[in-house]
């Protein structure tokens, strides 16, 4: 799973304008995912075969009056490589933009964290604002932003911080106020 919040950030300010016809601002704090405490259910996963399989993962963060919400599904197959299909929505007030996100790339863990580096991904309009022109320029944005993390070839890393038989969370090192949960 992507941390599509890293290259969503980039754009808050423009979508918020697009979304609501008024001047924004991405500030560097995002809100909490609310989740209550933390606490391992047992120690933190140290094998690729614990995180092996099909996962249903969302998250959601608040950016100046802007909720980027970010759900799908996630198999990470046994050899390293992961496909993930979800949808990326942002809306503030009664604007929602709607996206399908598609992406492919490889995993691996490292002690407590898993690490994903990004190798292909596909973005498309998934209702009509998203098809109108500001929609558009969002997702030319939003696709120069991952075609750049692609290009990189820098991994995002999470820290798992919750892992039982059923279900993870998954907290962004780059930024620990974001949470991901994930179920089986």
């Amino acid at each position: 799973m992507t941390d599509f919040r890293t290259a969503s950030f980039a754009l808050a300010a423009m979508a918020i304008s697009v979304v609501t016809g008024q001047p924004g601002r991405a500030v560097a704090q995002a809100g909490r995912m609310p989740m209550g405490k933390v606490r391992p259910d047992k120690p933190p996963v140290t094998s690729a075969v614990d995180i092996t399989g099909k996962w249903k993962c969302t998250s959601s963060t608040l950016v100046d009056g802007l909720t980027i919400a970010h759900g799908g599904k996630v198999d990470y197959a046994p050899g390293g490589g992961s496909v993930e299909l979800a949808m990326l929505r942002l809306s503030k007030d009664s604007a929602v933009l709607d996206y399908k996100f598609a992406s492919s790339g490889t995993w691996k863990i490292t002690g407590k964290r898993l690490c994903e580096t990004l190798g292909s991904v596909k973005i498309e309009a998934a209702n009509k604002a998203a098809a109108t022109a500001p929609g558009q320029q969002i997702l030319g944005g939003l696709l120069a932003t991952y075609n750049g993390m692609i290009a990189s070839g820098k991994a995002t890393c999470f820290e798992i911080v919750r892992f039982d038989t059923n279900g993870m969370a998954l907290q962004s090192i780059d930024d620990k106020s974001l949470m991901t949960t994930c179920s089986r």
